[in-house]
């Protein structure tokens, strides 16, 4: 999680400085549930979840269910995908990976929060795998690029 977390500070220091400002006064505030905290975690999705606008019905869809009740996401992360207080903070798998010894394949957006950075651990730590960048996505590829999404995991699929 220490990986996600800086690449996604990373690219949180690269939104407009009114957003930063906005979300450091709420987190140093505790008012992480405010109307405008949540607005300016919503420039960082624009940029970094999703890029499409209208976002995809079902993907909000699931950020109503998120809505009506965060208990699960709050309780174990946090607020945000930068602003990780929840017992997932310190949580990592990099050591368990080399026990995965079936063919695998890491995809990641090159806009998204799942940047190389962070991907390339997984990419050392396994022994059969297949790495793709989307170069249009955001972490949404199966929306942000359909159809090329589909190719790349049927192309996956067919080889093991």
């Amino acid at each position: 999680m220490n990986l996600w977390v800086e690449a996604a500070n990373h690219l949180r220091s690269l939104l407009p400085k009114d957003v930063q400002d906005v979300l450091d006064k709420h987190e140093a505030d505790g008012t992480t549930d405010s109307e405008e905290y949540h607005k300016a975690v919503d420039v960082f999705y624009s940029r970094h979840l999703c890029r499409l606008n209208p976002m995809p019905k079902d993907l909000q869809a699931a950020f109503g269910w998120f809505q009506n009740d965060p208990t699960v996401y709050m309780t174990m992360n946090g607020p945000s995908e930068f602003h990780v207080i929840g017992p997932l903070k310190g949580w990592s798998i990099i050591d368990d990976i080399p026990r995965i010894n079936v063919p695998t394949l890491l995809l990641n957006g090159r806009y998204g929060e799942a940047q190389d950075s962070v991907v390339v651990q997984y990419f050392r730590a396994l022994e059969k795998m297949k790495w793709f960048t989307f170069a249009e996505s955001s972490h949404m590829p199966q929306y942000e690029e359909k159809e090329k999404y589909m190719r790349v995991v049927g192309d996956f699929l067919t080889q093991i």
